[in-house]
């Protein structure tokens, strides 16, 4: 089971607790057409509510669950009845609770040699996998990145550094060997593979410097470990989260 915290759905003003648990169909649960994730509100008055898309209150593979403004998204990736596990994804959408693909955050200002520490993280809060190839990042100056072949699913998102490597499922490289992100002043744009600009991110907005994104990373990673009927799980806080956090939740 995994839990994290979140605006309350019956007050705007309050905090509660959800928790994302993997059900299968033995013992109490037998009842249940399928294997599937759960989800409960614990409120702060005591109060836990079961929270339902359909009439069995259940998440099955590929389906979310879209929690109140600042909007969490709770999504089931997989679920593997072999080792009685499903693989949830969970991540904040931006303020205006827009899903689309954006401009996370730039790091303009890494520590050590700026072409390899340079990145720009660009997260999709679509439901469905975006198709990035083709698509273009650039500067102010016109630096142009092109996409190769990649697929951001649903909830991903990946690194786009400046420098040199080898591309990965979370990690693209645009084989610069000079900065690109301006230190004093920079707008990042990304375009699909039509030239429509999808989002764009400003230094006085979205960029952030080396620090700040160590002191949010620590925020982020700030876990600890909780009991629950004997079953240990984990507990995180999403609220200053940079990304999603990506978990495997384990029937017990």
């Amino acid at each position: 089971m995994v839990e994290f915290l979140g605006t309350s759905r019956v007050n705007a003003n309050a905090v509660s607790a959800y928790t994302v648990e993997f059900r299968e169909r033995s013992g109490w649960d037998q009842g249940l057409n399928s294997s599937a994730v759960i989800l409960h509100e614990i409120r702060s008055d005591g109060l836990v509510r079961f929270l339902t898309n359909n009439p069995i209150g259940t998440i099955l593979a590929s389906g979310e669950f879209v929690l109140p403004s600042p909007s969490t998204v709770v999504r089931v990736e997989s679920i593997d009845p072999a080792s009685h596990t499903a693989q949830s994804r969970i991540w904040r959408l931006p303020a205006s609770g827009i899903r689309n693909v954006r401009i996370f955050t730039i790091l303009f200002d890494p520590r050590g040699p700026e072409p390899q520490g340079e990145f720009v993280l660009i997260q999709n809060d679509r439901a469905v996998a975006a198709d990035l190839a083709g698509w273009s990042l650039l500067d102010a100056a016109q630096h142009v990145y092109t996409f190769p072949i990649f697929t951001l699913p649903a909830g991903g998102a990946v690194k786009v550094w400046t420098g040199t490597g080898t591309n990965n499922t979370e990690n693209l490289y645009w084989g610069r060997r000079q900065a690109v992100w301006n230190n004093t002043g920079d707008s990042g744009i990304l375009r699909d593979v039509a030239g429509t600009e999808i989002t764009s991110a400003s230094l006085f907005s979205n960029v952030v410097s080396s620090t700040q994104l160590q002191t949010r990373h620590a925020r982020r990673l700030d876990m600890d470990y909780r009991y629950h009927r004997g079953t240990k799980y984990r507990r995180t806080d999403l609220v200053d989260a940079l990304l999603c956090i990506v978990v495997d939740v384990h029937y017990r």
